[in-house]
């Protein structure tokens, strides 16, 4: 009778024990906002080549520049076990991020970015029950605009009257972080984010006489998140 009354007394137990990492998990909305370093390379055909056996087919210039970044996310989590944690996440991001430089003599190229679409996965691994370490990746869709005038004015600016082209480019996002719940509903986060949006190319920016070019896009970021689970 003893042992019956002490098995009942377990199960009771277990059954009212929260998972471990119960407070990690659910619908969340989040603000994010942070750091970002945004490098574009842009390439072109290099106009002296047919002049120069030994000159290369393409010029290729890229440089970086630093800015502020921030946007929002939505999500939900569900724990595996009692410490290890899935999820999925959709958001948007904006940024400052604008670059100009020269890829040929007396011209000028400038790059600049807009929104940044996401979406992926996450999964983590709960220290405590408040404190998550997590890697994610997925999708990312930006916006990147660009600018080309083949003869700058004195001041090394783009004329009023040259036409800047955009479009939606796709590539893919990786990082990792580590979210902690200061309460049941509220949680503040910090990651690292990696995004990669590959090769392409802008047609007669100008006109038909200028040349082809093609843009490679990338960057990181440090950002810090807080947010309300549900």
């Amino acid at each position: 009778m003893k042992f019956h009354k002490l098995a009942a007394l377990l199960a009771a137990t277990c059954i009212a024990t929260p998972a471990f990492a119960e407070g990690l998990e659910g619908f969340r909305a989040e603000a994010r906002v942070g750091w970002e370093s945004a490098r574009a390379s842009a390439t072109v055909p290099n106009p002296d080549d047919d002049e120069d056996e030994d000159g290369d087919e393409f010029i290729t210039v890229s440089d970086s520049e630093s800015g502020i970044s921030y946007g929002l996310e939505i999500g939900y989590d569900a724990l595996l076990s009692d410490r290890i944690l899935i999820g999925a996440y959709g958001g948007v991001d904006f940024s400052d991020f604008e670059r100009c430089g020269e890829l040929i003599a007396d011209d000028l190229a400038c790059v600049s970015s807009g929104r940044t679409f996401t979406a992926g996965v996450r999964a983590g691994v709960a220290l405590s029950p408040s404190f998550l370490l997590y890697a994610k990746g997925g999708y990312s869709n930006g916006r990147v605009e660009f600018g080309y005038d083949s003869d700058i004015d004195e001041e090394d600016e783009l004329d009023a009257d040259v036409p800047e082209v955009s479009d939606n480019v796709d590539g893919y996002h990786l990082g990792a972080g580590a979210e902690i719940a200061f309460t049941p509903n509220l949680y503040g986060k910090l990651e690292y984010v990696y995004t990669n949006y590959g090769n392409f190319r802008f047609l007669g920016v100008e006109d038909d006489d200028e040349p082809t070019v093609g843009i490679s896009p990338s960057r990181h970021q440090v950002m810090a998140g807080i947010g309300f689970r549900f």
